[in-house]
């Protein structure tokens, strides 16, 4: 990692490439502490190393406090922030992005909290793909309040996390008076008839919501009655 302080500090170096290496947290922590005040570096390509979650951290501090980095690739490491850094680093530098696909990228909920702070102000972003990831009922929390702000995404799709029922209701309480969501997928999420009353009950005052995949949960005939009782009063055709 020396090698790697002493070109940093100079102040023409704008692309620097460590990947498959054995770089770790620690190496994560020098290299975070050179970029909160280095002005020329715009590429970093960290890829497949030994980054941890602690990295990821340490390096996500320093990209609020850095204005000229616009690209940091963590892919390939274990930390399961690794991949939401990364795409926290894309949305604020690429005003063009409309679909964030984070697809299988072993995302949890600790790394749904950096996603979310990226997405709250997010004016562009109108799809956001997160199925077949970690995602728990705290995930699906913070997405929730994610929602509270950000009018801008219709488009979400958890397909093949583990938000439960617990998760569902946070959603389904946001969602009632949600205007934008007009697509969810929440399917294979471990979701009995106790989370789709949550889903129900969201219905009944939802205006905007047109498709909403329920597949390959744990629902039985009686959630099935309780969504379609829910339909009678829903002002938009699902």
């Amino acid at each position: 990692m020396q090698y790697s302080n002493r070109r940093l500090t100079k102040e023409t170096l704008t692309t620097l490439d460590l990947s498959h290496n054995e770089i770790g947290d620690i190496g994560a922590q020098h290299l975070a502490n050179i970029l909160k005040n280095h002005q020329t570096l715009t590429t970093l390509e960290l890829s497949h190393n030994r980054i941890e979650n602690n990295g990821a951290q340490y390096l996500y501090d320093a990209y609020k406090e850095n204005k000229t980095l616009i690209k940091l690739n963590l892919e390939g490491n274990p930390g399961s922030c690794c991949s939401t850094v990364s795409a926290a680093i894309q949305i604020r530098n690429d005003k063009s992005i409309t679909k964030m696909d984070l697809h299988g990228k072993s995302i949890d909920d600790n790394a749904m909290k950096f996603l979310t702070d990226t997405l709250i102000n997010n004016e562009t972003i109108i799809e956001l793909n997160l199925s077949q990831n970690k995602i728990g009922h705290i995930g699906a929390k913070y997405l929730s309040g994610l929602l509270q702000t950000n009018q801008m995404i219709f488009i979400m799709d958890l397909l093949g996390n583990h938000i439960g029922d617990t998760g569902t209701q946070y959603l389904a309480n946001v969602l009632q008076n949600n205007a934008t969501i007009t697509e969810l997928n929440i399917s294979n999420n471990g979701i009995s008839d106790v989370g789709v009353q949550y889903l129900a009950d969201m219905l009944r005052n939802n205006t905007t919501m047109i498709a909403l995949d329920l597949s390959s949960n744990a629902i039985t005939d009686i959630g099935a009655q309780q969504l379609f009782n829910s339909l009678e009063t829903n002002k938009v055709g699902l």
